[in-house]
């Protein structure tokens, strides 16, 4: 609506604007650019934990095979000779079998002479697509449950996703499995969670499950959420029929992974699980906790880290309980949240079982997959700031709006800091890996060359064949830095 104004000649046309209010058009104007500079530095905020993490791992990548990429070197090699065939890819890895990202690392060694540094971009690649994906469900889930300008979750998902302290699995390549499991598990968890669920939608989470399986183990839990959430589903006319066709398509996809399978070396063997109780749990909590505990101090945090995963633990069962009880917020709204806490609660039970013997819970490689335990604990601390707002004014919803942004902030400033602090993880990781990486010009010092991979001798037989198809390192005929 337009009105005219006795000092037109000075302010222009007045325009109704909000809450009955009078504006002028130029006043309009300055409110659009107003909202686009901020849009601007918004995005550009939310971005900028990517664009650190892709200078990062430009400036301190190695393109040097590191530990299981000398299996791919091999791989590698009876492609180039025409002697590679299928069954290769159902070739236990440890205790995987990454059928998916074989698939993609073979490709990508092909187009790109075995750039390994392309490797990395990948994973970042799937990080981002994960990134986007969720925004857009968590944003959808807050506002089904009433809660606008939820925007701001974009900007810590960043934080979290692309985390420096993931620097293990971003710098090296193989880690790809890591990153595409994930992006299946939270597409997988969409479909299953949508409303209204179609038998399409059971289908194509049936296939990104088999992904996810095959490409890091942990995607077997997967199988598990899924047919809780197919049979949970009331609203959904043929959930018997999708839970049965789900639980025949996990029993062929398990039947085949553990075909040929052989227990590795660290893994705890089922008579003794009953036997180490304490062991595991510590472990377990200690895995669940890692993201909030900085790895550079992992001597003194250790102790710590279980604690930590116990009140993350906690704060999913409490605010959930909290959330359905007092605030009456429908289950089903929440179940993709709890879904993703489900499912870094069931890997970290099986890297206990199968790293417990000698691994470390806080090494950087597992912060990836824990951090979906966070996503859903600030996920669900937000709606309970958010929904207790109206009732503020009755203590124990103050008490609630307190604890719950307490728990926001806390959790923000831990992942930022200890991604600030991971720097230090890119550092070192390049001094002790660039004389490695150099050694492979000269072939003298078994020592370095078995901090590469501990069969030195498939190392000298296999640099030839690198050399002869300007792979990897050799493409340029100089070390890569």
């Amino acid at each position: 609506m337009i009105a005219d104004c006795r000092y037109g000649h000075i302010c222009g046309p007045m325009i109704r604007g909000g809450k009955g209010r009078w504006q002028t058009s130029d006043h309009l104007e300055a409110l659009r650019r107003q909202g686009f500079w901020t849009m601007a530095l918004f995005s550009l905020a939310c971005l900028a934990p990517l664009f650190t993490l892709v200078y990062m791992v430009s400036a301190y990548h190695i393109d040097a095979p590191r530990g299981e990429q000398w299996y791919l070197a091999r791989y590698i090699e009876l492609l180039y000779k025409g002697q590679f065939q299928y069954r290769f890819l159902f070739l236990q890895d440890e205790g995987e079998k990454p059928v998916f990202p074989t698939i993609v690392l073979l490709c990508l060694a092909r187009l790109t002479h075995w750039n390994i540094y392309y490797e990395m971009l990948t994973s970042i690649m799937l990080a981002f697509a994960t990134w986007i994906i969720l925004t857009v469900k968590l944003i959808s889930t807050f506002k089904e449950c009433g809660i606008r300008n939820c925007k701001w979750i974009a900007f810590v998902l960043s934080v979290i996703l692309f985390s420096l302290a993931q620097w293990e699995n971003w710098l090296w390549g193989i880690r790809i499995s890591v990153y595409l499991n994930i992006l299946c598990v939270v597409v997988g968890l969409i479909l299953l969670t949508s409303r209204p669920v179609r038998p399409l939608h059971v289908m194509g989470a049936i296939i990104l499950a088999i992904i996810a399986t095959f490409s890091f183990s942990n995607g077997m839990v997967f199988w598990v959420i899924g047919l809780i959430i197919i049979v949970l589903r009331k609203d959904y006319e043929s959930r018997l029929v999708s839970a049965v066709g789900w639980s025949l398509a996990a029993a062929a996809c398990l039947v085949i992974f553990f075909y040929d399978f052989r227990l590795p070396i660290t893994a705890v063997p089922a008579a003794r699980i009953p036997h180490m109780p304490q062991k595991l749990c510590v472990f377990f909590l200690g895995y669940l906790g890692s993201p909030l505990l900085s790895w550079e101090m992992a001597k003194t945090l250790r102790p710590f880290a279980p604690y930590v995963g116990t009140a993350g633990l906690l704060a999913v069962i409490v605010a959930s309980w909290l959330l359905l009880r007092l605030l009456h917020v429908d289950f089903h709204k929440l179940v993709f949240v709890l879904g993703l806490a489900v499912y870094a609660a069931g890997s970290a039970a099986m890297t206990a079982i199968g790293r417990v013997n000698g691994g470390n819970p806080l090494i950087p490689r597992y912060t990836t997959t824990s951090s979906l335990l966070w996503i859903a604990v600030l996920s669900l601390l937000f709606m309970l700031w958010r929904l207790a707002a109206p009732r503020e004014t009755r203590k124990p919803f103050t008490a609630i709006r307190v604890g719950a942004a307490s728990g926001l902030v806390v959790i923000i400033f831990a992942f930022a800091s200890n991604s600030f602090m991971a720097r230090r993880g890119f550092y070192t990781f390049y001094n002790n890996e660039l004389p490695r990486e150099k050694e492979l010009f000269v072939l003298k010092n078994d020592q370095l060359l078995r901090g590469l991979f501990r069969d030195t001798q498939e190392i000298r037989r296999l640099i030839p064949f690198l050399k002869a198809n300007r792979l990897c390192v050799f493409r340029s005929g100089g070390a890569s830095h």
